[in-house]
C-alpha cells in the first residue's frame, strides 16, 4: 500500500514538472530541447513507475503519454517521442527474450519475421530488462544530441553541397540551431539568409528579395520541425514563399531534420494545429490600441511546405526523397504502438 502510494506521488509529481515546463515556456523552445526534455520525462516514468510486466510498463506510458498530448496536442514531437520510446522498451524485451542484437520492423522480409517470438513479454524479467532499457534510452539520447553534425556528414558524404560552387539560400539562419550546426560544419561559396539579423554569419536579404536572388541560388536549405508521411513537412512560417519562389526557378529544395522529427500523423489543417507567438512580434503594442477590442492578430510559427516543393530530406541516416519518407518512419516506431494511439 504504501509502495503505490509513493508510486502514484512520484508520478503525479513527474506529471506536474513536465506540464509546468510547458506552461513557462513565454516562447517556444527549439524543437531539439522540446524534444530532450519530453524524452527526460518518459525516462523519468521508466525509472520510478512500478511494474511487473512489459507490458505494463507499455501501458503507463502510452497513458501518461497521451494524457500528456491531450493538454499540449499542438506539439506532435510528444507522440514521436512515446513512439520512439516505446519502440526501444519493444526491442530490449524481444533482445532479453530471445537473445538476438537484430531488430524487427514491419518492412522486414518473411523469412526473418518467421523467427519473430509471439510472446516476447511473456518471459521477460522486467528487473533485468529495465537497465537495459535506461541504457538504450541514454544511447538514443546522445543520438539525438548529436544528430545534427550526422546530417552535415551525411550531406557531405552524399556530395549534396559544395563549398566552391554552391550559393544558398536559407531562412533565418541564426534563429534556428539546426541551421546553425549544420552550416558550422558544411561550408558554402554563399549563403543568403532571409528575414535575418543584421548581425547573422550570412549575407542577410528582405523576403522582398527573394525572387530576385534565387537567379544566382543553386541550392536551397531549410529545417524541418516535423516530417509528415505524406512527404510535406511543417517548418518555420516564412519558408513557404521561398520554396514556392524556388520551385518557380527550378532550385532544389534540401529540407534538414532529425529522426525524432519523425511523425507517423498526419495533420489536415495545419491551423488546427499550429503554434503561435505574441502579436508584439508583428504589430507593436502602441499601434494595436489603436484597433478596437474585437481584432484578432495571427503570428503563426509554422509553414506547412507540400512534398511537390521538396527534393530530398537530409536525416543522419539517409538521404530520402519525399515519397520515400514512408520507409524511414516504418524504421522509427513499431506499427502495433502506433495502432493503439488511434483505437
Amino acid at each position: 500500500m504504501a509502495s503505490a502510494i509513493a508510486e502514484q506521488s512520484n508520478l503525479e509529481k513527474l506529471r506536474n514538472e513536465i506540464n509546468l515546463y510547458f506552461h513557462k515556456m513565454s516562447s517556444r523552445d527549439s524543437t531539439g530541447k522540446l524534444a530532450l526534455r519530453i524524452l527526460k520525462y518518459f525516462s523519468d516514468i521508466v525509472t520510478y513507475a512500478k511494474y511487473k510486466t512489459v507490458d505494463e510498463l507499455i501501458a503507463i506510458l502510452m497513458s501518461d503519454g497521451e494524457l500528456l498530448y491531450s493538454a499540449h496536442s499542438s506539439e506532435f514531437l510528444i507522440r514521436n517521442m512515446l513512439l520512439s520510446v516505446l519502440k526501444i522498451i519493444r526491442e530490449e524485451s524481444l533482445r532479453q527474450t530471445s537473445g538476438m542484437d537484430e531488430t524487427f520492423t514491419q518492412t522486414d522480409s518473411l523469412n526473418r519475421l518467421w523467427f519473430l517470438p509471439s510472446d516476447v513479454n511473456a518471459a521477460t524479467d522486467i528487473k533485468k530488462i529495465k537497465g537495459g532499457i535506461l541504457v538504450s534510452l541514454g544511447e538514443y539520447q546522445m543520438e539525438m544530441e548529436n544528430s545534427v553534425e550526422s546530417l552535415a556528414s551525411k550531406a557531405l558524404q552524399e556530395f549534396l553541397i559544395s563549398e566552391y560552387s554552391d550559393i544558398v539560400m536559407t531562412y533565418k539562419f541564426s534563429k534556428s540551431e539546426t541551421l546553425k550546426k549544420f552550416f558550422s560544419n558544411v561550408k558554402t561559396k554563399i549563403l543568403y539568409s532571409v528575414d535575418d539579423d543584421p548581425d547573422a554569419q550570412a549575407n542577410v536579404i528582405s523576403s522582398i528579395d527573394i525572387l530576385s536572388t534565387m537567379r544566382t541560388t543553386t541550392r536551397v536549405i531549410i529545417s524541418a520541425a516535423a516530417i509528415l508521411p505524406d512527404g510535406s513537412c511543417v517548418s518555420t512560417a516564412g519558408t513557404l514563399s521561398m520554396c514556392l519562389a524556388a520551385k518557380r526557378h527550378s532550385v532544389p529544395v534540401l529540407v534538414c531534420a532529425s529522426f525524432y522529427k519523425l511523425t507517423p500523423m498526419f495533420i489536415p489543417h495545419l491551423d488546427e494545429f499550429n503554434v503561435h507567438s505574441s502579436p508584439v512580434e508583428i504589430l507593436p503594442a502602441s499601434e494595436a490600441l489603436k484597433f478596437s477590442n474585437n481584432v484578432f492578430i495571427a503570428n503563426p510559427l509554422f509553414d506547412r511546405i507540400p512534398s511537390n516543393l521538396i527534393t530530398l530530406f537530409i536525416t543522419p541516416t539517409a538521404v530520402v526523397s519525399p515519397s520515400h519518407v514512408y520507409r524511414l518512419i516504418a524504421e522509427c516506431y513499431h506499427p502495433e504502438d502506433f495502432r493503439q494511439l488511434h483505437r
